[in-house]
């Protein structure tokens, strides 16, 4: 079983991310000459173009509802198929791999050591957290395919509107039907939910069970494959990292930016969290790369491929749409300079069609999402709307002019052209001297700023409204000093069009962030914002002027020193703040906790949060990962009437509902409502402290529990007389008290697990000298778990014992088992009795079996009668 899900596994990634760019990239001849000829460009662009063509498809399908890995699969191959056979009737499929050789062992080994850096991934679930949102989402894609999902108990507690809100994380497309969406719906989500229908919640350790038995090697093998995700993309794009560089500078320069990428705490962090930010950061750097690509080999294929990352980066992060500004911009040129060409259609195409469908995807399923994000990324230049349309105007109408004017258009055009030709400096000295200021001198002069603080709900004050100076936490002083030195020298070197296209990307990102607020990298959370593009670029400008700064005019042994001497400073910088990532793997044991404390309720329960700490932790995944339906209460005290109504129609809907609280909590008024405990969870995790005016150091380890009751109508049970039995797991509700797990089997053969300490509240009224207590019960077990040993208490008042054999001969496991005992020692008044079944506890999960809950026995029927 375990050879043929890894051969599936293996299939599947293949195909999605390797074999369609591995045909295209062999059908063009691109491993045949060129940088084709060099291992890692080679694999990246065969993998490149693999993700992008997946990326495309899976959000089409999820935008349809019909994301599913056989469909996905099945046009993947088709495509396959037909790429092959257009190319072989042409004789020229050339399936050869590209030739190892010395030069691409350093890369290499920067590889290898990101995997490690990377390893192992966090299991950041909880729904308080952006990872969490991103990462619950993709899960519930994969289950639904589509991402918008209906739920009509949501829709129930929306109508009392005082009564229940939506969690955090998921938003309404229209309360009516009751459709929501995650918030978070995009892009990397579609890959969240692939690796998830391909791996589900299996765990390395299912496949090398003996590796996971090695002291630190256990845990992290426990961890659904699933999150593996982040690690994968965070090591594509340290490979796309160093394409890039080789392809705009030299090989020594991606060599090197790799290193530094690889090291870089931000990009440890978000290697190890499921979020979005290295997989964007792979889509800009890989589109540089094919755009640099396309230039070297006069390829249109390569136009097109940047056109679509550059596309599809908007449809992975909201800030993304930045990258559109300096594509804009070109466009203008070339239409006011009547300056297009039939290649730039290859590159603006796709990117249009891709701004056309972000904009229905947002439109759809995130248009309140993208109106507070993008609103708070623009809040601080308020004041620069009005300059700036009244600019656009101008320039528009300066368009229009040359472009209606060809001679003038002509000489303008070649005037500027030349100017940018044979006097870079002016711009290049520009540049430095303008980040300089903004990355060292503004950040001193500016005053302390008030900020309001998301997580610690609370304003803060910020002692550097410029912020900038922050980065160089993660990048060094050093780091961004030699960045900006990189820009100035690259754009005075040479103006290329591949140069100026990775300067334009990150000077709009430079001066959006630079000025803003609401992305003041304080803490490592909100530095991410700055890694898809501007950190990669200071690194990659970096390397260029350390690696090729006057190397055609001072050669030598001091030159080479000094280079080199730069090149360890540099990295020494960044990896010295690194161990802070490293040391730090959020929410660990997440999965198997949140799991736990689901298998409490039945599926398509519905929880009753109070509003609690506790609610915006686990609200989104019990909703989109284990499909209960949660719902938060406004207050501690809601209207009983309006909370009566909502439970009855969700009581007539045969919808069962529970009661979840921080333990010791609970405050609502239980008067026509009962409550019935049902058990309690723990959770404990660690996560990074939240620091202000400096890195954080250390983890911070987060301990609560929660108690969750089952909510009935309160009604008068009527306690039948002697003799009674009951079916258990088939309308036993009267009867069931704490301890029990939701019924299992089909009736009448149903029955319930125990926790290791159940109560059963039953008729008492005996009318004899001895009672005889009577069960089917059983207890299946591994050999290496001791048996299961029941104590049973009736009215407090132990009554015996009983052991239960591991294995059974017959087909039914449950054996009858009865103790007796005089009536006279149990001392409770005429009605009812509690019994108390205390058992051998154990855990599925610690033997391999996957079920993670506690459990004592299994009882299938109990009964009560005079002996």
């Amino acid at each position: 079983m375990v050879i043929l899900q890894l051969t599936f596994v293996l299939v599947s990634l293949v195909l999605l991310l390797i074999v369609p760019g591995y045909l295209v990239s062999n059908a063009i001849g691109f491993s045949e000459k060129g940088a084709g000829k060099d291992l890692l460009v080679n694999f990246l662009v065969s993998v490149f173009i693999s993700v992008l063509l997946s990326s495309w498809l899976g959000l089409t399908l999820a935008e349809l509802g019909l994301l599913s890995l056989p469909i996905h699969l099945a046009v993947i191959i088709a495509v396959c198929l037909v790429i092959a056979y257009l190319v072989a009737t042409k004789g020229r499929l050339s399936l050869r791999l590209p030739t190892l050789t010395r030069w691409d062992l350093a890369p290499i080994g920067v590889i290898v050591l990101a995997i490690l850096l990377f390893w192992p991934p966090s299991q950041p679930i909880f729904g308080t957290g952006d990872a969490g949102v991103h990462f619950d989402a993709g899960v519930n894609l994969g289950r639904t395919g589509s991402f918008a999902f209906r739920d009509s108990s949501l829709t129930l507690a929306l109508e009392n509107p005082d009564l229940g809100r939506l969690p955090l994380g998921l938003m309404t497309v229209d309360i009516a039907p009751g459709l929501f969406v995650p918030q978070f719906g995009g892009l990397f989500e579609v890959w969240i939910a692939l690796f998830f229908q391909i791996f589900g919640w299996w765990t390395p350790a299912d496949a090398l069970p003996f590796l996971a038995s090695i002291g630190k090697l256990r845990h992290p093998l426990t961890v659904p494959a699933v999150f593996y995700i982040a690690p994968l993309f965070g090591v594509l794009s340290v490979v796309a990292m160093y394409g890039c560089g080789k392809t705009i500078f030299s090989r020594r320069v991606g060599f090197a930016a790799a290193l530094f990428l690889a090291v870089s705490l931000p990009q440890v962090w978000y290697s190890r969290v499921t979020m979005s930010e290295v997989f964007t950061q792979f889509l800009v750097l890989g589109g540089l790369t094919a755009y640099a690509l396309s230039l070297v080999s006069h390829r249109r294929l390569f136009y097109f491929v940047a056109g679509s990352a550059f596309g599809l980066t908007f449809l992975a992060r909201i800030d993304a749409v930045f990258i559109y500004v300096p594509f804009g911009l070109w466009l203008l040129w070339l239409i006011a300079f009547r300056r297009w060409r039939a290649d730039h259609a290859f590159l603006f195409a796709p990117l249009a069609v891709l701004a056309l469908q972000a904009a229905v995807q947002y439109r759809l399923f995130g248009a309140d999402y993208v109106r507070v994000t993008t609103g708070g990324l623009l809040e601080a230049y308020g004041s620069a709307i009005i300059p700036l349309a009244v600019l656009a105007a101008v320039v528009l109408l300066a368009i229009a002019f040359l472009h209606s004017n060809r001679e003038i258009g002509r000489r303008v055009a070649d005037s500027v052209t030349e100017m940018a030709t044979r006097a870079p400096f002016p711009l290049a000295a520009t540049v430095l001297v303008a980040a300089l200021y903004a990355y060292f001198v503004r950040p001193f002069q500016s005053p302390p700023v008030v900020l309001y603080h998301e997580l610690l709900q609370q304003d803060v004050v910020y002692d550097n409204g410029a912020n900038l100076v922050k980065l160089g936490w993660y990048l060094s002083p050093l780091g961004i000093a030699l960045g900006v030195a990189g820009m100035a020298w690259a754009l005075a070197r040479r103006l290329d069009a591949q140069t100026w296209l990775l300067f334009s990307v990150a000077a709009v990102y430079g001066l959006i962030f630079l000025y803003n607020g609401y992305v003041t990298p304080h803490h490592v959370f909100w530095v991410r914002r700055y890694l898809v593009v501007l950190i990669p670029s200071l690194l990659l400008f970096a390397s260029a002027l350390l690696l090729e700064f006057g190397r055609d005019r001072w050669a030598g042994r001091a030159f080479t020193t000094a280079r080199l001497t730069g090149c360890a400073a540099l990295l020494i910088a960044l990896a010295m703040v690194t161990p802070i990532a490293i040391a730090a793997p959020q929410y660990q044991e997440a999965t198997q906790q949140m799991r736990t404390f689901a298998t409490m309720m039945p599926e398509g329960g519905v929880a009753v949060f109070e509003g609690s700490e506790a609610a915006k932790w686990l609200t989104v995944p019990l909703a989109l990962l284990h499909g209960r339906t949660p719902v938060i209460l406004q207050s501690d005290r809601p209207d009983s009437e309006k909370l009566k109504e909502t439970l009855s129609k969700l009581w007539n809907q045969g919808k069962e509902t529970y009661y979840v609280t921080q333990i010791g909590t609970r405050t609502i008024d239980d008067r026509d409502i009962e409550f019935r405990p049902v058990g309690r969870a723990a959770f404990d995790f660690l996560q990074l402290e939240m620091a202000f005016g400096r890195l954080p150091e250390k983890n911070q380890r987060v301990t609560f529990g929660v108690d969750v009751y089952r909510m009935v109508p309160r009604v008068e049970r009527r306690m039948s007389v002697y003799p009674f039995q009951l079916q258990i797991g088939d309308r036993d509700y009267g009867y069931i008290g704490a301890g029990f797990y939701t019924p299992d089997g089909t009736s009448p053969a149903t029955y319930r697990h125990t926790n290791g300490a159940a109560e059963l509240e039953l008729p008492w009224n005996p009318s004899g000298k001895e009672v005889v207590l009577s069960m089917l019960v059983a207890g299946p077990r591994p050999s290496d778990v001791p048996e299961a040993t029941t104590t049973v208490y009736v009215g407090g008042v132990n009554v015996g014992e009983f052991t239960l054999p591991k294995t059974y001969s017959g087909s039914d496991p449950f054996v009858e088992r009865e103790l007796r005992f005089p009536a006279a020692a149990i001392d409770q008044p005429a009605g009812k009795v509690t019994v108390r079944l205390v058992s051998t506890p154990w855990i599925p999960a610690k033997y391999g079996l996957g079920d993670l809950r506690t459990l004592g026995i299994t009882l299938k029927h109990i009964a009560l009668r005079d002996g």
